[in-house]
């Protein structure tokens, strides 16, 4: 996330800098983004912090380019794995990994930037933003509780640690506030 924060200060080269130095670190063969070179799980929040980086950088950008393909390409590989019920899971292309509020939370506000700002295509997103915002919305209750948000998770060294990482039903701060910027991004 310091990509948004360079953009913002008027450096968008060191950003997309460090966007490309990430990229060779992280993101893995088939567009999807493993959480640090220990594993090559894809964990949910270390894919949708790429893809609300990039959108955010573009925000703050003159120009979308050249972060923009870097974007559509994640959002694209990403969609593959929305769930049937409209969530992302918590391992994204693990089928057995259970579904996880805040990297849909982030996911859905990535997507809903790019359909916003004509990034993505209407087409090809805007039914799964749809199906996001329905299962978001059904994993908050009336008094602000969240069901499903993964506990704060440093780098793994495995899969499997990954996959037995505790899912968070209550008030949590983390998904709460990406509930937030979901519910308030226009």
């Amino acid at each position: 996330m310091g990509c948004p924060l360079l953009a913002a200060a008027g450096h968008v080269e060191k950003a997309y800098a460090q966007f490309l130095e990430l990229q060779k670190l992280c993101q893995r063969a088939d567009g999807l983004w493993r959480h640090s070179p220990l594993s090559e799980a894809a964990w949910g929040r270390g894919n949708a912090f790429p893809l609300l980086g990039l959108a955010m950088a573009m925000e703050e950008s003159p120009s979308a380019e050249p972060f923009l393909p870097h974007y559509q390409a994640l959002a694209g590989s990403l969609l593959r794995y929305q769930t049937a019920g409209g969530l992302w899971r918590q391992v994204i292309d693990h089928a057995t990994a259970w579904e996880e509020f805040s990297a849909t939370a982030m996911i859905a506000t990535a997507i809903k930037k790019g359909l916003r700002q004509k990034w993505l295509p209407e087409e090809r997103f805007s039914e799964a933003l749809t199906r996001a915002t329905t299962a978001l919305q059904g994993c908050i209750s009336a008094n602000g509780e969240v069901t499903g948000v993964c506990e704060s998770t440093g780098k793994q060294s495995s899969l499997a640690a990954y996959l037995s990482r505790r899912s968070i039903t209550g008030r949590d701060g983390r998904g709460g506030a990406f509930a937030l910027y979901f519910l308030t991004e226009p």
